[in-house]
């Protein structure tokens, strides 16, 4: 295979324009990397200034990752005796007035039924 010879156009570089490119693009290169050196620099200040709340994420994260690792513990040791105090007291309010109870039941379910009613209606007309 034969090599060939270089040979000069007009619209080849010279050799010291070549070496003002390199200096133009070594100067934007320093300039590019100031830049990201800068914006690093803000990066870890705003890290830093973050840290109490890392730690604080840090430490409710492990106490609800202890939690859900014993989902029953906390059932066993509040205190149900308030809870069925109320239970008994609202069970035996709603003895002593069983006509106001039904009636707002009725009333309850007459509304939800009838705004289960419209939005049925409405998605009905949209299609």
């Amino acid at each position: 295979m034969t090599m060939m010879k270089p040979h000069r156009t007009p619209a080849a570089p010279t050799a010291a324009e070549l070496r003002r490119h390199v200096e133009t693009a070594r100067k934007g290169l320093g300039r590019t990397v100031g830049k990201l050196a800068s914006k690093a620099g803000d990066v870890a200040a705003k890290a830093q200034s973050n840290a109490p709340d890392k730690d604080r994420l840090a430490r409710l994260t492990n106490r609800m990752l202890d939690r859900a690792a014993h989902p029953g513990r906390p059932a066993w040791r509040r205190n149900l005796v308030p809870l069925r105090t109320g239970a008994g007291r609202v069970a035996r309010t709603a003895k002593t007035h069983r006509t106001a109870v039904i009636t707002a039941a009725s009333v309850l379910t007459a509304a939800v039924l009838a705004r289960r009613s419209r939005r049925v209606s409405v998605r009905v007309t949209r299609r």
